[in-house]
């Protein structure tokens, strides 16, 4: 039955555990199998003297037939809205895709912007240079430090 595969394909796209996605599977394609196959379902309605050719029999006959199209038009519709709830929890599953996806592009774009700074900006070196330069060039001539700069 398409709808029970397309639950069935929803709860493989959400990584649901095997076995639960069988077990819902079975139960679904159970339960459809006992509504379209029941004899409440494929009999013929009972003619309107089914229960007896008086006025009383007729009446029961009469809202037994009306009970019976009640029950058939409300497994119809919920059929029907399994249907729609596969399409709910289809949707649900394409957004959240959707979303990983658009998190994933904005991560790339950070760790872009932070391997372009980290790239350009070699502070480590800088400071490293900087302290060679003071230790290359001796604040004094008679190499001592002082607090006035390099000099010339």
């Amino acid at each position: 039955m398409l709808m029970i595969d397309r639950v069935v394909s929803i709860l493989q796209d959400l990584n649901v555990n095997e076995e639960a996605i069988q077990a819902v599977s079975v139960a679904l394609q159970d339960g459809a199998d006992l509504i379209e196959k029941s004899h409440f379902m494929t009999a013929d309605p009972l003619p309107m003297t089914a229960f007896g050719a008086g006025d009383k029999g007729g009446l029961l006959g009469f809202h037994h037939d009306k009970a019976h199209v009640v029950i058939r038009e409300t497994l119809d519709t919920f059929m029907v809205d399994l249907v729609g709830f596969a399409e709910g929890v289809s949707k649900a599953v394409d957004m959240v895709v959707d979303a990983d996806e658009m998190a994933r592009a904005d991560l790339s774009v950070q760790r872009q912007a932070v391997d372009i700074l980290t790239s350009r900006s070699d502070f480590y070196a800088t400071d490293r240079k900087e302290q060679q330069a003071r230790d290359s060039y001796p604040d004094s001539p008679g190499g001592g430090s002082t607090s006035e700069g390099t000099g010339s």
